[in-house]
């Protein structure tokens, strides 16, 4: 029988925490997880965020970011994906210490309860793994991850998808994705329109199915309805 893996609590000693908004997951950010992932024995990914912020404002709202994070690294037996939902925290820098404290939950739930787990997080600021060093328990300690070496960041994709189109991870890809239907009058040439239009742009088009559908049923266009 399957597992699904982010039910199962972690049992390993060194633990790497890698957080952030991923509106959406990229490149950079993969960069980063695999990184924690080779220095210690496992991972917690904590993606974060609130009503009105930089993913919601594209319709990349938490709950979808936090189901696609879980999507995309299905097959990573030592990746456990969780959030933080920060519409009740103060906006940075104000909600340090109530932030910490639901960080602090999270990454736990995700764990055995054994004292004996070494945590590490992962964080982009300078300032951020000092204040977490102050405010985190003592077997946690927050260490600046460098990337650097992938030219990309959220915002640049926002404001252009399809320009870093190859950075973004496959799962979120969906989400920048236009859908173009074509309707229109039978017989007037929108198969081949589609099929033209498809080819020039290098995109995947699917063909009219109605037709094949009456064909196989045996029924008349006043036969087909909705339902």
């Amino acid at each position: 029988m399957s597992i699904i893996t982010n039910r199962v609590k972690l049992n390993e000693k060194n633990i790497g925490v890698v957080f952030g908004t991923f509106a959406p997951l990229h490149s950079g950010h993969q960069q980063e997880i695999y990184k924690a992932a080779a220095l210690n024995d496992a991972v917690i990914i904590v993606v974060s965020g609130y009503k009105g912020d930089r993913g919601d404002e594209i319709g990349l709202d938490l709950n979808k970011r936090f189901r696609y994070l879980r999507e995309a690294f299905a097959d990573e037996e030592k990746f456990r994906i969780t959030y933080i939902n920060e519409d009740q925290i103060p906006r940075y820098p104000a909600g340090w210490n109530p932030w910490s404290k639901e960080l602090l939950r999270v990454v736990n739930e995700k764990l055995t309860p054994e004292d004996d787990h070494n945590i590490t997080v992962y964080v982009g600021e300078k300032e951020y793994t000092a204040k977490l060093n102050e405010l985190m328990p003592k077997n946690w300690h927050s260490v600046l991850s460098e990337r650097q070496d992938i030219p990309v960041s959220g915002t640049a994709i926002r404001n252009d998808p399809v320009k870093y189109w190859n950075y973004i991870n496959r799962v979120f890809r969906r989400h920048f994705t236009k859908k173009v239907l074509v309707v229109g009058s039978a017989s007037t040439g929108k198969s081949t329109l589609i099929r033209r239009l498809a080819r020039s742009i290098n995109a995947p088009f699917s063909e009219e199915y109605a037709r094949t559908y009456e064909e196989e049923s045996n029924i008349t266009d006043e036969e087909l309805t909705v339902n």
